[in-house]
């Protein structure tokens, strides 16, 4: 993109150095001011690039960071898998703990209902007197 230069500089030149000289010195300024503007701009793309790719990830950057994901999300499924085996293994204790109980009471309850019939027989045999020889008759007692 060629620069170009104010037509009053120009005017200057001329009325101080003569028409010829102030056409070459102004062609030789547009050039030079061309070639610095094209130099420079070429200089802070390389800059902006440089920058620019400092920021960016590179792949291998990208491939150790999804490493180092794996290896936490193995880290925590097997603590996830520990913790599932230990609250299992609870489980499992507390379920034989309520069987152990559940068959304690069972047992109790049989008991009590044992010894609860033969009182209830002995109190209706002896408070009963038919009762008392229906039961001989049939030991053959009587």
């Amino acid at each position: 993109m060629p620069i170009t230069i104010p037509a009053e500089v120009y005017i200057e030149f001329e009325e101080a150095l003569g028409s010829e000289r102030a056409k070459k010195i102004v062609l030789a300024l547009e050039k030079v001011i061309d070639y610095e503007i094209v130099n420079k701009w070429s200089q802070t793309k390389f800059e902006l690039r440089d920058e620019l790719l400092k920021e960016i990830a590179t792949k291998k950057e990208l491939d150790a960071l999804r490493g180092e994901i794996y290896a936490k999300i193995e880290s925590i499924d097997s603590k996830i898998d520990s913790v599932k085996n230990e609250l299992n293994s609870r489980i499992e204790s507390v379920r034989v703990e309520l069987r152990k109980e559940i068959e304690n009471m069972a047992l109790k309850l049989e008991r009590r209902f044992t010894i609860l019939f033969i009182i209830l027989l002995f109190t209706i045999i002896l408070l009963n007197r038919d009762a008392l020889e229906f039961i001989l008759k049939l030991l053959k007692l009587i």
